[in-house]
């Protein structure tokens, strides 16, 4: 057990939770599957896609990440990033974090999810071999400014269909699901897990 790395996702599931919360009391739906939670296409619009002015300032296409996401965001362990194209769906996915088998459990896999807008976009990010994670704020002039040098992490993309499973094996060793740690209510009509295996 790699305790920093399990206290730190820890805190980013309570700091994700806690925006939830936030972001339900201001209007904004937020659905909780059997193993993670779709932001509703309205919140998803404090993130944005978007790639370095200049090469120095890095090479990848990235998420941007407003203050209060890139809280979250920086501290969970974003092991890569699926994208599924026939959904215009791009799932950041967490990783099971394995606890030390007694009084730290393992801390299930799940995934953060978002419908994008764009048709094309999603194809795009599908053809890349990472992506970043960037913080951005808007400046006084209602500029968008983002962050040349902090990364908040690098993960690898993988293109998914829509039968292709977005788990690997590993993540699946533990019998607990994301929604049996999660104070939020998962939806009945997405209480599936996601397949291990793709369906033939």
């Amino acid at each position: 057990m790699d305790g920093k790395a399990y206290i730190s996702h820890l805190a980013g599931i309570a700091s994700l939770m806690e925006w939830i919360y936030a972001s339900q009391r201001a209007g904004y739906s937020v659905e909780q599957t059997q193993d993670g939670v779709w932001i509703d296409p309205l919140l998803g619009r404090r993130f944005l896609f978007g790639s370095p002015a200049r090469r120095r300032s890095g090479k990848n296409l990235f998420i941007g990440a407003q203050r209060r996401e890139a809280i979250f965001l920086k501290l969970l362990r974003i092991s890569r990033v699926a994208v599924r194209s026939e959904e215009r769906a791009l799932h950041l996915i967490c990783p099971l974090v394995p606890g030390d088998g007694g009084e730290h459990p393992d801390i299930p896999p799940f995934t953060i999810s978002f419908r994008m807008e764009s048709h094309d976009f999603p194809q795009i990010i599908a053809k890349q071999k990472r992506l970043d994670c960037r913080g951005f704020w808007i400046d006084e002039t209602g500029e968008i400014v983002v962050g040349k040098k902090a990364i908040l992490w690098t993960a690898p993309v993988m293109a998914k269909s829509q039968d292709s499973p977005l788990f690997e094996p590993s993540d699946l060793s533990s019998e607990t699901t994301f929604s049996e740690i999660s104070p939020l209510r998962p939806k009945a009509r997405s209480s599936q897990r996601e397949p291990l295996v793709a369906n033939s």
